[in-house]
């Protein structure tokens, strides 16, 4: 009876250690809050959210550049429009030259006009129109010479803003090509003309006569000749 007592005694025992074995692990595991296990969560949930706002600020950087490139086309029109207010000034002060014809007012009132829509102008047009009006004024350019001038610039101006895809700036130079072309064709020579048709160099006034004769012998002959 004893023996038996002692076995079932032992089986209890072992069946009692058997369980808190088991119990131990489980607890062990057990997550609670303010654990190791939930700052770890909390630190990979952080971790993620971070690398969503770092993928963001670099979607937005390739996007849109920042810093001093980002800068860069606002210094350009800031650039051009300073050359633009220094074209119309300047304008302004050859036009109250005594011997000032009409190319310098009509450069202030255009330039001035293209100032008032924001529209710039190139370094190499800004000097071109700088040294037309000083040709001028010092009797070393010719209008017909001015006007060809602006025409070959601004037409360069126009192709190079056509490929860079600014369509409505290389519209405007390729129209003020247009129209300074034409005027080499007629306003400048005839201005030119008129000037030296009244210049006190008699030779110089003998050329310009001998031109309009050298040019309406070059037109062909309305009758055939014999």
């Amino acid at each position: 009876m004893l023996n038996r007592c002692a076995l079932h005694f032992r089986q209890v025992r072992c069946l009692y250690l058997t369980v808190q074995l088991v119990r131990l692990p489980m607890q062990v595991n057990t997550i609670s809050p303010g654990s190791a296990q939930v700052d770890s969560l909390s630190f990979h949930n952080e971790l993620n959210t971070g690398s969503e706002v770092a993928g963001q600020r670099q979607a937005r950087a390739g996007s849109k550049p920042e810093g001093v490139l980002a800068e860069l086309p606002a210094l350009a029109c800031r650039t051009s429009m300073a050359r633009r207010r220094n074209v119309t000034s300047q304008a302004a002060c050859f036009a109250q030259h005594p011997e000032a014809k009409y190319y310098p007012p009509v450069v202030q009132q255009i330039s001035g006009l293209l100032e008032k829509q924001n529209i710039g102008i190139s370094d190499r047009a800004h000097d071109g129109v700088i040294a037309n009006m000083e040709g001028l004024r010092s009797g070393t350019q010719t209008h017909t010479g001015a006007h060809l001038v602006e025409s070959r610039v601004f037409g360069r101006d126009a192709i190079e803003h056509f490929k860079s895809g600014e369509t409505y700036l290389a519209v405007v130079n390729c129209v003020g090509s247009l129209i300074n072309g034409v005027a080499s064709m007629t306003v400048g020579p005839a201005h030119d003309f008129d000037d030296a048709r009244r210049s006190s160099d008699p030779q110089r006034a003998a050329r310009a006569y001998a031109s309009i004769a050298w040019d309406f012998e070059t037109l062909p002959s309305p009758t055939p000749r014999d």
